[in-house]
């Protein structure tokens, strides 16, 4: 077991059991060659990996030319609830404390895809934040997600984010006590929780945020869904077209998808550097694919402005005065 005063002052981790190993070291890859002259450690969290998956990182190490730290943590989470989820999503409440020679943390999901060098991210000026992470695609959308913050007991107004993507002040994490705080609201909020580890890190770390760009946790829905976004913002126009990164948080992942996903081909060839025998879809139909897809965007794209032209003429008719004394 590594010692962590082995490890750099800045560390990118990811968590992951076996099933998820191969795509946890592709996204380990996509973090280390779009970083080459950065410093900081790859770390893999667990609860332990056998020989096959131990060596998608020994391929990253191979590639990059830099090691790859494996944590073991015990298994006290197993017993949590964790849905559709793995239970190793909860290892980053801990890891600030086995990082302790370490002050900055990027956490990434395996489903991530770095199209950007990363050291923005742990060089930022947190404003004495404990975490920095970027807005949900679903809170973005309102609706329903309106009720699911209420239900969390968020105040009103508050922006949920996504964890697939977050950087952590690990001395501020340390001295706030955020892992106890985050177990006792795991407990307190029980049968609330739809995203278990999502939603308590949203409950506790209310008021310690600080919020990214989006294009820095571009989730494939906001590409492939835009009709969404009735009124279009530029931000989210810069963060579809050139995300610096991509995450794939969409039932249908790179790997297992029948058809075109966009960024999906830069991720399959990272996976297939690390897991050359893991069967990987081909998209024969590529091109046509990708003509549907650029369509269906084009469409959504006129809808909204269509949309936002209305509501424009709408409110003009609506401010002018009728004329009556």
């Amino acid at each position: 077991m590594p010692d962590s005063r082995d490890l750099a002052d800045h560390v990118v981790a990811v968590a992951c059991d076996d099933r998820y190993a191969a795509y946890a070291a592709t996204t380990l890859l996509s973090a280390a060659t779009t970083s080459p002259d950065d410093q900081f450690s790859l770390v893999v969290c667990t609860y332990g990996l056998n020989a096959e998956s131990l060596d998608y990182f020994r391929r990253v190490e191979a590639i990059t030319n830099r090691e790859v730290h494996v944590l073991v943590f015990d298994k006290s989470y197993e017993s949590f609830p964790s849905g559709r989820y793995t239970s190793t999503m909860y290892l980053r409440f801990e890891v600030a404390d086995r990082l302790r020679h370490s002050s900055r943390m990027l956490y990434l999901d395996c489903d991530i895809l770095i199209r950007e060098g990363v050291a923005p991210l742990l060089q930022l000026d947190m404003k004495g934040h404990a975490i920095a992470a970027a807005q949900d695609f679903a809170d973005l959308c309102g609706g329903p997600f309106i009720e699911h913050r209420q239900r969390l007991g968020l105040p009103q107004g508050q922006k949920y984010f996504n964890s697939g993507v977050l950087v952590a002040d690990l001395l501020a994490w340390r001295e706030g006590g955020f892992r106890g705080k985050l177990l006792q609201t795991l407990a307190s909020l029980g049968d609330r929780l739809t995203y278990p580890d999502q939603d308590a890190m949203n409950v506790v770390f209310q008021g310690s945020i600080h919020w990214l760009d989006l294009r820095w946790n571009t989730q494939l829905p906001l590409i492939t869904t835009r009709t969404h976004f009735p009124n279009w913002r530029k931000d989210l126009r810069a963060a579809t077209t050139h995300p610096a990164i991509v995450h794939f948080s969409a039932p249908t992942k790179p790997w297992n998808a029948d058809s075109y996903i966009p960024f999906g081909e830069d991720y399959l060839k990272l996976l297939r550097a690390v897991a050359p025998e893991t069967p990987i879809p081909r998209w024969g139909t590529g091109l046509l694919r990708r003509v549907e897809f650029v369509g269906g965007v084009f469409k959504a794209r006129l809808t909204s402005n269509l949309i936002c032209v209305r509501n424009t003429l709408r409110s003009i008719v609506a401010s002018k005065p009728t004329g009556n004394a």
